[in-house]
């Protein structure tokens, strides 16, 4: 192989590695529509009030943590039923929930002034429940 054959592909070699090391610490191949989820973690969209796409259904293990975002456009409190656990989010913020699931059953979140339910049914099961 000649001289400027090994230098093109050693450009080549770099360049591919820059491109890919560029992706991974972009975070390109993360899902950034309003609602997804990021790491595992669901993100519910809070926009003039109502979530986007709709109230979320969220189901949880007794040996996990109900984990979850809210981001919204304007203030809000977000109320975790069942758990009793409130967050204020700011305008443009986001509020992160990382409770221990140790209740069982099915409860609500919702924004707590204007009682708009944005998850359906937070739902807390024991491994082996049926669904």
């Amino acid at each position: 192989m000649s001289r400027n054959a090994l230098r093109a592909l050693g450009a080549a070699v770099v360049i591919a590695f820059a491109g890919g090391l560029y992706l991974l610490l972009d975070g390109a191949g993360e899902d950034r529509r309003p609602g997804s989820a990021v790491e595992g973690v669901p993100t519910i969209v809070v926009r003039d009030g109502e979530p986007v796409g709709g109230v979320r259904e969220l189901t949880f293990y007794s040996d996990e943590a109900i984990r979850f975002r809210v981001s919204s456009d304007t203030a809000q409190e977000v109320h975790l039923h069942g758990y009793d656990v409130a967050k204020e989010v700011e305008p443009g913020g986001s509020v992160a929930f990382d409770v221990p699931a140790d209740i069982a059953g099915i409860f609500e979140a919702e924004l707590e002034d204007s009682e708009q339910q944005i998850a359906g049914s937070p739902c807390v099961r024991n491994r082996g429940q049926p669904g």
